[in-house]
Order: C-alpha cells, then structure tokens, then sequence
C-alpha cells in the first residue's frame, strides 16, 4: 500500500497521538478524537504513514 503524508498531532490531556492526512487543508478545526477539545495539542509536525492493512480487515 501507499505511503500517507499526516500532520502529527498529541492531545496532552488524553495522551493520544494522532494524525491527519496533510490534503485536509484546515488544519485548524482539528480537535483531539477522544476528548474533542483543541485546547491542548501539541504539533508534532509532519511524516509519512505506511498502511500495511484497511482498518477492521484480520488475518486469518
């Protein structure tokens, strides 16, 4: 599969990290997916995600 560019981003509060494709060009409406809240991300910068499966596919 190919290789995503995301913007990295870590939710203080939850101690989450997580990322979103760098084509979503309004960075700033993103918001913490567990506690919805901006108020403390931290910017973690930019890097490249390869998908090795589709989410919700197993193995068997």
């Amino acid at each position: 599969m190919q290789g995503l560019e995301m913007h990295l981003y870590c939710c203080e509060d939850c101690n989450v990290l997580f990322g979103v494709e760098t084509a979503f060009e309004d960075q700033s409406v993103i918001v913490c997916p567990v506690c919805q809240s901006d108020e403390n991300l931290l910017d973690g910068g930019t890097g490249s995600v390869e998908i090795t499966r589709q989410p919700g596919v197993w193995d068997e």
